[in-house]
């Protein structure tokens, strides 16, 4: 085997087969619950732990866990860690420092994804997305986040989305490190390009009439319906922040009385400010930054103090 080849290649099925929501190992008798990400589901459709692969103790009843063990069905990741073969060619990299169980997995799906240099495909919609998807190889940089400034702005290691060309999403778990900005062409194509699996997507409620919702919801101008209680929440969940227009009772940072003297001190320091223009501020400088950053913090600390109160109040 040559330098250049990963053991994947030669051992693994045809990619096609192998793709998320097209795995052969799929299909399973009822009785077994769905495995989470990353159990390893035992050929008779049990859910075991990943560390239990491999470790010389059948945990499936059917001792599936134990048959292929061999050095050629691990790939080694950057760190040392091995991953099995069950975990390759399955759209998610588990080695996230290498990203060895994802490539040479197979051609390209024509347009619809992008070949990266150290051979995983990824889809297209992820390119310029912030999170860097080709690992970078030999020191070179990420291939598929270079000369993004028109679909993101990062500063101080805090990214943020262009409003009206890119929508912002959450991946999994609660770091805001992870999120990604999809590209409004992506928006409602009936594919999930956050890989966030929560209802909070650039596939959320597409085409959906208000009415179909038995909770109250707010129709985006990107065909996205969404629950109202995102409106007037200081975020952008919309492409276009419609979900922020039209907010002035509860943009406490601008309209507040108690706040006027620090928000006219604030002003003269990094200069005029609205709702739509705080984030861009912050991010002209160093500055600029620490100045609003310690001006919210104080706001939102006092209206977190009100709602305690109101709580003991009422």
């Amino acid at each position: 085997m040559s330098g250049n080849e990963s053991p994947i290649a030669g051992l693994m099925a045809p990619a096609s087969t192998l793709r998320p929501g097209n795995d052969v190992r799929a299909t399973f008798p009822k009785e077994y619950r769905n495995c989470w990400n990353p159990e390893f589901r035992c050929d008779n459709g049990e859910c075991i732990r990943p560390g239990f692969i491999c470790d010389g103790r059948k945990d499936c009843k059917d001792g599936s866990d134990e048959t292929s063990c061999s050095h050629d069905k691990f790939v080694i990741c950057g760190d040392g860690k091995r991953k099995h073969k069950y975990y390759w060619c399955d759209g998610w990299p588990d080695c996230p420092d290498n990203q060895a169980d994802e490539i040479y997995c197979g051609d390209c799906k024509g347009d619809d994804e992008y070949l990266c240099p150290n051979g995983r495909c990824i889809s297209r919609a992820n390119i310029c997305d912030s999170q860097c998807d080709c690992a970078p190889t030999n020191g070179t940089e990420c291939a598929d986040e270079i000369d993004c400034d028109k679909s993101y702005i990062s500063s101080y290691g805090v990214t943020v989305c262009r409003l009206g060309e890119t929508l912002s999403c959450s991946g999994p778990g609660p770091s805001k490190s992870n999120e990604r900005c999809i590209s409004s062409s992506f928006i409602c194509d009936g594919v999930n390009h956050c890989h966030n699996g929560y209802f909070l997507s650039d596939e959320t409620g597409c085409g959906e009439d208000s009415s179909s919702f038995d909770i109250e919801v707010y129709k985006c101008a990107d065909n996205r319906t969404i629950p109202a209680t995102l409106r007037c929440d200081f975020k952008y969940d919309c492409l276009d922040g419609d979900d922020e227009a039209g907010c002035p009772e509860n943009h406490t940072f601008f309209q507040c009385p108690r706040w006027e003297r620090m928000r006219s001190s604030l002003i003269d320091e990094v200069g005029e400010l609205q709702p739509e223009t705080i984030v861009n501020k912050m991010m002209e400088t160093k500055e600029n930054w620490d100045a609003i950053n310690t001006y919210v913090i104080a706001v939102l600390k006092e209206k977190e103090r009100n709602r305690d109160w109101e709580g003991l109040t009422s």
